[in-house]
């Protein structure tokens, strides 16, 4: 393929290994869009990606930025963390996570039985809390918190002696 032209060019990706461009090809009667690779299988893809990365051309654009996360999106990302955290607690004792920890509730073991209720209780404070956070986030009242800092807020678990 001969190229009569291009323009446009746009990195395709945040790590910029890929250009997109509207291309003109001598051969064909219209413009295509296409994407640029230093790897590509075929030498004019090649050559693109060269001569738009030298600024031949013209400037190449940046992506624009991601649009934000909906509210659904933030609420899941939020309370994914979260139950990482549970989890992750859970599991620095020994448990499978959160689920296994609460099932030793109703044991027939003094010590598993205290660290069950114990684990049922904080369970039950952190979702409270988490989701009065989340209410406050999608009120307005509150900004987004990172996943970190949704957790810092949370209270601590309270082990049986």
């Amino acid at each position: 393929m001969n190229i009569e032209y291009a323009k446009d060019p746009q990195w395709a990706n945040i790590e910029k290994t890929l250009i997109n461009l509207t291309v003109k090809f001598t051969e064909i009667d219209e413009e295509l869009p296409f994407t640029a690779s230093p790897n590509d299988s075929v030498a004019y893809g090649i050559e693109l990606f060269n001569r738009a990365a030298a600024g031949e051309f013209g400037a190449v654009a940046e992506l624009p930025p991601p649009p934000p996360p909906t509210p659904e999106q933030t609420q899941k990302q939020l309370t994914n963390a979260v139950q990482r955290h549970l989890d992750t607690t859970a599991q620095e004792r020994g448990y499978d996570g959160i689920m296994s920890l609460c099932t030793y509730a109703t044991s027939h073991n003094p010590k598993f039985v205290a660290e069950g209720q114990a684990g049922v209780i904080w369970r039950d404070a952190v979702w409270a809390a988490c989701y009065g956070l989340l209410d406050e986030v999608m009120s307005g009242q509150r900004e987004i918190p990172t996943a970190e800092e949704l957790i810092v807020l949370l209270p601590e678990i309270v082990w049986p002696s």
